[in-house]
């Protein structure tokens, strides 16, 4: 399937029998399907960061030549890790709004230059660091790394959720957040959740081997693989148990698994996946438990007719031009 037609595709200039030929086209390729949505998200955020004046077509053509164009290498040779999702880069270029930034920090015998990715409502992104570290980064969430690592530590600093495949080094590498709780590790897999207006603080082992050190870096815990360690900042008291690890590493794939969770937590997921408010005007559906999974390109309303099926619940919804902005549930 052509660019030019994926294009066409996710920005609506496009007619319905041509839609449904296309769709058939993304679903039977994997890689089409990779492109589309790696396009649909980069045009999502295009439409978010214009304000000021209507994004068009021509936006999205001229980012996507640029890319393909210089192929990333200008931002290599300044040590910048690549973006496998370009649309991070996309407010920066086209619209004055930095959501990848550099700073520097105070000046000390070795100077760091700091990047920082910030993640909308509704979006992932996916960056590799200078030392091969591969994270997905996802909605809400923000990502602060160094552009080059010093000698004797990798630190990075998350707020909200991210999977991490870290590189093998002798090095230790570090992942700090607001909840003075950090991951300390080597080289491994796992998927690390700290939103800062949640209550858990969630650490999952897909590969290898964690410690969850405090800040003064005490060793709390060790994890060993499919093991999940828990932190309810309320109560200040933590779990670790062993987890199906495919509930919590699968949105990185755009699929969201959920087991016997309640209404109110899959609430706060759908919020950050759909980039909506959702009110919960019952308290007696609040506790309602729930075991599905979802597709982050499935209509939202589609959702709540499947939460119907299994549960009594009614829902009104609050729309500006046409779209979802506000849900109540009762």
């Amino acid at each position: 399937m052509k660019e030019e037609d994926i294009i066409r595709l996710v920005t609506g200039q496009i007619d319905t029998k041509e839609k449904e030929k296309f769709l058939e086209q993304v679903s039977g390729s994997p890689e089409t399907k990779e492109e589309y949505y790696k396009i649909k998200n980069l045009w999502a955020l295009t439409l978010q960061a214009e304000s000021k004046r209507k994004a068009n077509i021509s936006d999205l053509q001229k980012f996507k030549k640029t890319i393909q164009r210089k192929k990333l290498i200008s931002f290599r040779k300044k040590t910048f890790p690549i973006l496998k999702y370009a649309a991070v880069f996309l407010l920066t270029l086209i619209a004055g709004k930095f959501i990848f930034k550099e700073n520097e920090v105070a000046k000390t015998e070795d100077i760091l230059e700091f990047n920082e990715i910030s993640v909308p409502p509704g979006q992932m992104a996916e960056v590799t660091l200078s030392d091969g570290t591969n994270i997905f980064i996802n909605s809400c969430s923000s990502l602060k790394y160094p552009a080059r690592f010093k000698s004797d530590e990798r630190k990075v600093y998350l707020s909200g959720e991210a999977f991490f495949s870290v590189t093998k080094n002798s090095t230790p590498f570090i992942v700090e957040t607001n909840s003075q709780k950090n991951i300390k590790v080597l080289g491994t897999k796992f998927n690390l959740m700290a939103y800062p207006n949640d209550i858990l603080y969630q650490a999952t082992l897909i590969e290898g081997k964690i410690a969850i050190v405090d800040s003064e870096d005490n060793e709390l815990s060790q994890l060993s693989p499919g093991e999940q360690y828990s932190y309810d900042m309320v109560r200040n008291k933590y779990t670790v148990k062993t987890v199906n690890t495919n509930l919590y590493d699968s949105w990185k794939n755009g699929i969201y698994t959920f087991d016997h969770e309640t209404l109110e937590d899959l609430s706060s997921r759908l919020e950050r996946i759909f980039n909506l408010k959702i009110n919960i005007n019952n308290n007696t559906i609040r506790n309602y438990k729930f075991t599905g999974t979802i597709s982050r390109n499935v209509p939202f309303e589609q959702i709540l007719k499947i939460i119907q099926i299994s549960a009594p619940i009614k829902y009104k919804f609050k729309e500006t031009n046409g779209a979802i902005e506000e849900v109540t549930l009762y």
